[in-house]
This record gives structure tokens, sequence and C-alpha cells, in this order.
């Protein structure tokens, strides 16, 4: 009898003591696990983004970031319609008469590409026309998305550890993504692509800890890039983020409803329209990762456009696409059934990488995302020297001579002009990642029961 009161633990207080002690651990895992990115992070961040614009001070190509603030200008002007022009045939052409006095005088850049965000995005862009010059802004940029990729990275190792990155590990990590081609791109181009990346990330790290600030970061970039939707109603499904979804949600309805009263329906009808026509039309670029643009690359040396625009795309190259997308989502699927504890962090970065790999447009520099699913695999495996060995390997297609190459005329001294690279192999690192990260799961080497455990910090350590 004497052993039963001590088991159930209810007679003599046991029980209530282990639940004050286990309340306790609680609080102060949750204390000690508050710090996302704490402030050396920032700092460090802050000084990645001043270093980057130093290497990078002289002119270069800045095509992504000059469409941006070429809308800006044409909102500011009162030439609203105009702010979606397109050249029909070359989507690295000018955009016509209105966008030319900006394109030859305004801004650094030989080919502005077509503007195809929200109107809310052109009205921010609009805004920094007033308080800067296209030079500033480029310099701001610079500093920032350099801060972004410590974000990311920060972020990134959160998702998966849930305690803040050791700052031997946040620095070597940093360094390996800012020499890899993604980024390097994103600079080149004038990208905004860290800054949404980092923001993904984040809102994904403190989705279940601070719902307001991740519901506000995801609800913006969702409006930036429209990718970030997908997450939105994916964390509808797990309790502990829905108020993140639903601020998220919120936010991004204020966006476009402030955008809306402001610059009016018919923009936001021009801009549907021109949503719908590049999701039917494919762009073909040497930096372009989809399906079709890696099978038509040929055309980029048989005409004089330099991303051309083509509309008779076979059915097999759409189709083909899906399907890989479709067996990819099963796989990730049951890779959360199985390890349900994790089961958060795998559809949420899992769906990401999905979207991004298969959205209409996908960009070299997009697959700076990829060091989401590799955090991953190390966190969800235990055999440490086989997920270090097959992210390596991966990871080389990050690189030149194997990733796409970044020419000397955009001011790369980094990188040289070669004549060797293999199509479409940031998009195929990407998918590898992923099937990596499903495997790792499927057969997890010890299945926690929980996430939420305050051992769970133990059981998925860190290899370092």
């Amino acid at each position: 009898m004497p052993v039963l009161s001590l088991r159930s633990g209810n007679r003599f207080g046991t029980g209530r003591l282990r639940e004050a002690l286990s309340s306790t651990s609680s609080r102060n895992s949750a204390s000690n696990s508050a710090a996302i990115i704490g402030w050396p992070a920032h700092v460090l961040g802050l000084l990645v983004g001043l270093l980057t614009q130093l290497i990078w001070h002289s002119p270069r190509e800045n095509g992504d970031w000059a469409a941006l603030w070429i809308a800006g200008k044409l909102l500011r002007q009162g030439d609203d319609p105009h702010i979606y022009d397109y050249a029909p045939d070359d989507f690295a052409a000018w955009a016509g008469p209105f966008w030319q006095p900006f394109a030859q005088q305004d801004v650094t850049s030989a080919s502005p590409h077509p503007f195809v965000q929200a109107p809310f995005v052109a009205q921010m862009a609009e805004a920094l026309t007033f308080v800067m010059s296209f030079h500033t802004s480029v310099f701001f940029l610079t500093v920032a998305s350099g801060w972004a990729l410590v974000v990311l990275v920060a972020s990134a190792f959160y998702v998966w550890f849930h305690r803040p990155i050791p700052m031997g590990v946040l620095v070597g990590v940093t360094v390996v993504v800012w020499l890899s081609t993604p980024f390097q791109w994103s600079i080149t181009l004038g990208q905004t692509t860290p800054l949404v990346t980092a923001g993904i990330a984040y809102s994904i790290a403190a989705a279940r800890r601070r719902p307001w600030s991740a519901g506000i970061v995801l609800g913006v970039v969702s409006v930036i890039k429209l990718t970030p939707l997908a997450l939105i109603p994916l964390m509808l499904l797990f309790r502990r983020s829905r108020r993140t979804s639903l601020i998220a949600i919120a936010t991004t309805a204020f966006c476009f409803g402030l955008s809306v009263l402001t610059v009016g329906w018919p923009l936001h009808e021009i801009w549907r329209a021109r949503i719908h026509m590049f999701s039917t039309f494919k762009v073909i670029a040497p930096t372009s990762q989809t399906f079709v643009s890696i099978m038509k690359r040929h055309l980029i040396d048989e005409g004089p456009a330099g991303a051309p625009i083509i509309q008779d795309t076979p059915g097999w190259m759409v189709v083909t696409p899906m399907m890989l997308a479709a067996v990819i989502a099963l796989a990730l699927g049951i890779a959360a059934y199985r390890c349900r504890g994790r089961a958060f962090e795998i559809i949420m970065v899992g769906a990401m990488c999905v979207a991004t790999c298969f959205s209409g447009f996908v960009w070299t520099h997009y697959f700076i995302i990829v060091v989401l699913p590799a955090f991953g695999v190390f966190a969800l495996t235990a055999r440490r020297r086989w997920a270090v060995a097959c992210i390596a390997i991966v990871s080389v297609l990050y690189f030149p001579p194997l990733s796409d190459v970044i020419s000397s005329q955009h001011d790369n001294r980094y990188f040289a002009q070669t004549g060797f690279y293999v199509p479409g192999g940031a998009l195929m690192a990407t998918i590898v990642m992923l099937f990596l990260l499903a495997a790792a799961v499927v057969v997890p080497a010890r299945r926690a029961t929980s996430a939420e455990l305050p051992s769970s910090a133990t059981e998925f350590r860190a290899p370092w």
C-alpha cells in the first residue's frame, strides 16, 4: 500500500511538487529561449551589411531594385497605370516611354525588369523617393540585406533547436551563405529577397512565442512577395500558431485595404491582370530556375532578347513540375505524421520550400532559403556525419562553377565568367535538400513525443 501511495504521489503532495517543478522548468526554458535573435546577432548583422556595402561600393546592375524605384516615381507623378507597363517580348527590356526617362537618367541599371509586385510595394517605394536618391536607397538596401542574412541564419537555427544560435556557428554559416551564388545575385540585382526570406524564417521561429511580431512580419512580407501567403492558412492547423496566423491575416488585409483606399481599385485590377498574364507566360533567363526556363534556355542564344517571354509552352513542361511538387508534398506530409513532435517545423519549412521551387518566378537568388531545410537535416537526424556529408555535397551546387555564373560585367569581384555550369543547379539542390529532410524524419533515430518539452533541446541538440 505505501508503494501505491508513493507511485500516485497525490496523498503526500509529491504530484503537486512535480507539477510545480515542471511548471517552473517550463517557464525558465521559455524565458531562456525567448530571445530568438540576441543583440550580438543584430550587431553582427550591421557589420555584415556595412562590409557588404564596402565591397560592393561601385555601380552594379540593380535591375530589380530599379523596377521598384521607377514604379514609385511613376506613382509619385500621377502615372499610376503605367507602373505595370512591360515589353511584350523581353522581360529584361525597358517597359515603354514612361519608363525610359527614369531608366536612362535616374537609376543605375541597364535593364530594369517590369514591376510585378502589389501596388502597396510601389507606395512604399514612392515614400522612399521623397527622402532619398536612388544611390542612397541602394546603400541602405545593401546594408539591410547583410543584416537580413544574419537574421535568416539565426532564425533558421531557432526554428529547429528552439534556442539562440551560438555565435561561432552564426559567423561560420553567415560567411558560407554570403559567399554563395544566391546571395551574391541578390546584391548584384538589388533584390529584396534577403529581407523577405529573413522575415519568413523569423515568422516561423517566433510563431509560437511572439505571435504579434511574427504575424505582423509575415503579413508584410506576404504583401511584398505572394509566396509566403502559403504559410498563413497552414498555421491555422496548429493550435499555438493560430494567433500568429490571424494577426498575419489582419496585417495583410490592412495593407491591401489601405492600398485600395489610397490608389484605387482599378490599379489593383491592372496588377491582377499582370499576375495572371505572367502565370500563363513563361520567362526564359539564365537566372530563372523554372522547369520551362531550364528546358528552353537555348532560346536566349538564338534571339536578341535578354529574357524572352514565351507563350507556346508544351503541356508536359507544365505538368512535370506539378507532379514533382505533389510527390515532395506527400513525402513531407508522411514525415510530419511520423514525427508529430516536429510536424509544425516540417510543414512550415517544407511548404515554403515547395512554394519557392515551383512558383511562377523562380530566380537563383530565391534559394538562400535552403538554410532552413539544411538546419532541419542537422536537427532531425542523429547521424551527424551523414548529414554533414550530404549537405556539403549538395551545397557545392550553390557555388561556382556548378552554380549559375555571375559575370564580371556585374562587378562581382569574387566570381569570374566561366563556360561550365549545371542548368537548374539551385532548383535541384533545394529539391534534394527537401528529400533529405523528409528521409531524416521518416526514420528518426529518436522520436520525440512533443517538441515543447524542456528536454527537447537536448534531444535535438546541434552537432557542434
